[in-house]
């Protein structure tokens, strides 16, 4: 039996909304979420807000700290950038005082 257009289109935005809730509530990326992907948004992020906006973080720095609140990609050490580039991310020890400097201020 199918489902009406309008009711599919409902059902589909209820299954985003839920994803959504749990990511703001529980301040967790989404378990299906690939942390390569999520780094590759954090670094387009960062370059647009700018360095002021970063608490004076580089943008791998950014990156790290990101990740770390997002509790994900612990293992990932390089991403890839526009094909060529490669961008490496400080390790887990500094990424914690990147995060302690972050939540000092708030």
């Amino acid at each position: 039996m199918r489902l009406g257009k309008n009711k599919a289109i409902v059902a589909i935005a209820r299954k985003l909304l839920v994803v959504v809730w749990h990511v703001l509530t529980n301040h967790e990326a989404d378990r299906y979420a690939e942390p390569e992907k999520v780094a590759l948004k954090f670094v387009v992020w960062s370059r647009k807000i700018g360095a002021q906006n970063r608490a004076g973080l580089k943008t791998r720095e950014f990156v790290r700290r990101e990740l770390m609140r997002l509790k994900m990609g612990e293992d990932l050490e390089t991403i890839g950038w526009k094909s060529t580039k490669l961008i490496r991310l400080p390790s887990l020890e500094e990424g914690k005082a990147f995060l302690q400097a972050g939540t000092a201020g708030i």
